[in-house]
């Protein structure tokens, strides 16, 4: 993986990441669309609080991704734009935020994105 798409997390905080993603996904996500490379997803405004923790502790480890919010009447639009040379671990990431988490990733080689 290209260093300047890592995580900056260590395997057993970016497992408990991933986890939370994805909760909060399966709990709240509404719609998305992808717009380019970036993906646009529609939450529901209750859990805005909870979505833009995740947001902020994501701007600090996953520097390569550029995230928006936006409130929209009764939802909270997340757009995460990711870079043109997605590799295996930025989908997989974006995955969580889809509500779509993936099996275990093979491939990867590397600790850092939780898959080695």
């Amino acid at each position: 993986m290209d260093d300047a798409n890592a995580c900056l997390l260590p395997p057993s905080r970016l497992r408990q990441r991933l986890d939370r993603i994805q909760t909060l996904a399966a709990r709240h996500l509404l719609d998305e669309r992808l717009d380019g490379s970036t993906w646009r997803l529609g939450y529901a405004a209750m859990a805005e609080a909870e979505l833009r923790a995740l947001v902020d502790a994501e701007k600090d480890c996953c520097g390569f991704l550029d995230f928006q919010l936006r409130r929209d009447g009764r939802r909270i639009e997340l757009a995460i734009t990711a870079p043109a040379d997605q590799d295996a671990f930025t989908r997989h990431l974006l995955d969580h935020f889809r509500g779509r988490e993936q099996p275990a990733m093979e491939g990867c080689g590397r600790a850092a994105c939780g898959c080695a």
